[in-house]
């Protein structure tokens, strides 16, 4: 008989190489294998944990992608980077799942720690904003949306956090000019066409 452990350390193996090759569909047949099982779960490298979350992500297996990133978020140490990418996604998975109060929470304290990694910082910030304005709480999502803006490098986070304050400024006569000047600013830093209409119908 084959020894079960070189099974279970070849299929790791396995998982890792499809991964690299972005073979994801594949690789995740066997990290299948591994989140059903606890012990192999807790074993298992963190690095190739938080890939496989975020491939069952892409694949809405929010299940399995929680599982995954807790025991990811648990080992990294102080790489803010891995840390902060990590806690993102394992929000992203919990609004899969419909649990928003825990994605909430870490959404905001994510955006207020400053050891964050910038550019997850202002992809929470951005992502409690979106959820603060559906819920009706627009004072709240300016601060959030502010700090998107200050922090975002990335040519898609940041324009359309400036069009949702141009959005929501614009409400008010008091603070239209402001709600120009952001319209204006998304329009020229955005290569999405969609949000360039919406600016401009704004400016």
């Amino acid at each position: 008989d084959i020894d079960q452990s070189l099974v279970e350390n070849t299929e790791m193996y396995l998982a890792w190489s499809l991964f690299l090759s972005n073979s994801n569909d594949d690789a995740v047949k066997y990290m299948q294998k591994i989140v059903e099982n606890s012990e192999r779960l807790d074993s298992t490298d963190k690095n190739l944990l938080l890939i496989a979350g975020e491939a069952f992500l892409v694949k809405k297996e929010f299940r399995n992608a929680r599982l995954c990133l807790q025991k990811a978020t648990e080992s990294f140490g102080n790489n803010n980077n891995i840390i902060s990418r990590s806690y993102f996604r394992l929000a992203e998975a919990e609004i899969g799942l419909g649990e928003n109060a825990s994605a909430i929470e870490k959404f905001r304290r994510l955006s207020n720690d400053e050891n964050a990694d910038k550019y997850f910082k202002a992809e929470a910030s951005l992502m409690l904003a979106k959820i603060l304005i559906a819920n009706g709480n627009k004072n709240e999502a300016i601060e959030y949306l502010k700090k998107c803006d200050e922090w975002s490098e990335n040519s898609n986070t940041a324009p359309q956090a400036r069009l949702a304050l141009a959005e929501i400024l614009s409400q008010s006569n008091e603070t239209l000019e402001m709600a120009k000047a952001y319209a204006i600013k998304s329009f020229l830093t955005s290569n999405d066409s969609d949000l360039i209409k919406k600016a401009m119908l704004l400016d």
